[in-house]
């Protein structure tokens, strides 16, 4: 059974789904200031769905924020890679 916190949280991303750009601006402006310029509602609904979420239960962990400034899970594996190397894929 979700939380009170989860009931509202559901609440506030679903009431994002059917508002237009300039209400998602209006809500971006009034929880985090400044919006993002961006010009697609789909964005900027995405990030603030995401956000309110992370305000709520919690952001990315250091691991996960580590791994991502390194260019993702696969990252390490990657950067042994060198230009000119061809991957052949094995049936």
């Amino acid at each position: 059974m979700p939380t009170e916190l989860e009931t509202r949280i559901e609440a506030e991303v679903t009431a994002l789904e059917v508002m237009d750009l300039e209400e998602l601006r209006a809500v971006w402006k009034t929880r985090y200031g400044i919006p993002p310029k961006l010009r697609s509602p789909q964005l900027l609904r995405l990030n603030l769905a995401w956000r309110i979420q992370a305000d709520a239960f919690g952001g990315l962990d250091a691991e996960t924020k580590r791994r991502l400034r390194r260019g993702g899970a696969g990252a390490s594996a990657a950067d042994r890679l060198q230009p000119g190397v061809r991957l052949i894929r094995e049936w």
